[in-house]
């Protein structure tokens, strides 16, 4: 009797020190999915010039227009509008990725100046100087961005020409956009972007020996109820596989947060005989630019000129 009371006790610790661990990693798994530190405006043009070779101190000279919406949610979000030619009505929105801010986008202002474009770089939703506490993986961004692209639409006409340029979760967002609000824009440049909000936990889970299973369904729970968002829903694959809208696709052989094989997934099931894919060798994560610059203009610049743009 006393060794089976002993044994029972044992029994409920080991099940209470497991629950206590669980929880733990169930924590510390939403903060890095949902609440990363975010980058301010320093670290950012730190990171610009240690790790993306790009010197905020050639640009900050540019004039640019500080705009401002208001999500449907109730957060106010911040824009940052450069017109370089004010008689153009061709104007690229650029989306930066998690934690990051507007300032890394500032790389690609002259590839999008030297077409012709204006450019729209935005802070999305709880990132520099936007309001917001959750990131939703492009379940809301999405719909914020449908704000930017009308208010661009009202500055350049019906008329004009809207591209979408984003990285990681950017990328993402601009897809899961294109794919269902394809009518509002004319194309799409998705870099290094997940497929799949599952696939890309279960990914990440897999990377840092964090069991999936039951700390997906567990995370997922508390993104539903805190972030108004179910993981489950965010497919930018689903969204824009069946959508003609022109999209190309980039990604670096060396990326271990985003997998290559989910762009490449996404490049041969989407339909439509405009698309394309670049992968450049050895790029990590967000740094196929950086990686490979003449590669990564030349794809815009005939992706562009294809399109008749």
């Amino acid at each position: 009797m006393k060794g089976l009371l002993i044994i029972s006790v044992f029994i409920v610790i080991i099940i209470l020190l497991s629950i206590n661990f669980i929880g733990e990693i169930k924590k510390d798994a939403f903060k890095h999915i949902i609440l990363d530190d975010r980058k301010d405006k320093g670290k950012m043009i730190k990171v610009l010039k240690e790790r993306f070779f790009c010197d905020y101190k050639n640009y900050e000279d540019l004039e640019y227009e500080e705009l401002e919406i208001l999500s449907s949610d109730g957060f106010k979000l911040k824009g940052y509008y450069y017109n370089k030619y004010p008689d153009s009505n061709k104007v690229m929105i650029i989306h930066h990725g998690y934690t990051a801010n507007h300032y890394v986008c500032i790389q690609f202002l002259d590839i999008f100046f030297e077409e012709g474009f204006n450019v729209l770089l935005v802070d999305m939703r709880s990132h520099g100087e936007s309001e917001g506490e959750y990131i939703t993986y492009g379940y809301k961004e999405q719909k914020d961005l449908d704000i930017w692209v009308n208010l661009i639409r009202n500055k350049i006409g019906e008329d004009g020409m809207i591209g979408l340029h984003g990285q990681s979760m950017g990328g993402a967002t601009v897809l899961m956009y294109g794919g269902n609000y394809s009518e509002k824009i004319d194309f799409v440049i998705a870099d290094c972007a997940y497929s799949n909000g599952k696939e890309i936990l279960r990914y990440q889970f897999k990377q840092a020996d964090v069991p999936f299973f039951p700390i997906y369904n567990m995370v997922n729970r508390q993104c539903k109820s805190k972030c108004g968002f179910d993981m489950n829903n965010i497919s930018p694959i689903d969204c824009i596989k069946d959508n003609e809208i022109p999209v190309l696709f980039v990604h670096g052989t060396g990326d271990n947060v985003v997998p290559v094989t989910m762009s490449e997934e996404m490049f041969s099931v989407k339909i439509g005989n405009k698309n394309k894919l670049v992968i450049i060798p050895d790029a990590v994560h967000v740094g196929a630019y950086a990686k490979d610059k003449d590669t990564y203009v030349k794809a815009i610049r005939e992706f562009i000129s294809e399109l008749g743009i």
